[in-house]
């Protein structure tokens, strides 16, 4: 297994009700590569609205696994097609959160990637609209 740090590109988009929310983030974060696929971890930025949170994405051969752990948790599972139920864990309390994955890409070359994921949300029972996750990191030079 090969670990080293990255230069991660971060773009989040969220369209509810018509509206679209943009965010870009760059971050620096930790990669591991393995046989099966690789695992991506960083610090959520200060613009995230997540806190002091540190997201890890886990990519396989036919699924992506989110987890977040810190003053916001959860753990999601996006796999083509499929919904997942799980719980969001906030200061504020715990809300039901289901996802439906509609499209998920990831790839590893060398030493950079890239991960996309298009899924649709509901949190708490209500409608929290369609999301895309985009991100591109690669080793940083030293």
């Amino acid at each position: 297994m090969a670990a080293y740090s990255v230069t991660i590109r971060l773009r989040s988009r969220q369209t509810m009700e018509g509206e679209t929310l943009t965010t870009d983030q760059t971050l620096r974060g930790r990669l591991t590569a393995g046989e099966e696929g690789w695992s991506l971890s960083y610090r959520e930025g200060e613009d995230s609205g997540l806190g002091n949170t540190v997201t890890t994405l886990t990519a396989g051969p036919d699924k992506v696994v989110l987890e977040r752990k810190g003053e916001v948790s959860c753990r999601m599972v996006f796999r083509p097609g499929r919904r997942y139920l799980t719980d969001y864990i906030t200061p504020y309390g715990s809300f039901p959160l289901e996802l439906l994955t509609r499209e998920l890409e990831h790839r590893l070359e060398g030493e950079r990637g890239g991960l996309l994921l298009r899924y649709g949300l509901c949190l708490g029972g209500g409608d929290m609209g369609e999301n895309e996750l985009c991100l591109e990191f690669e080793r940083e030079e030293f």
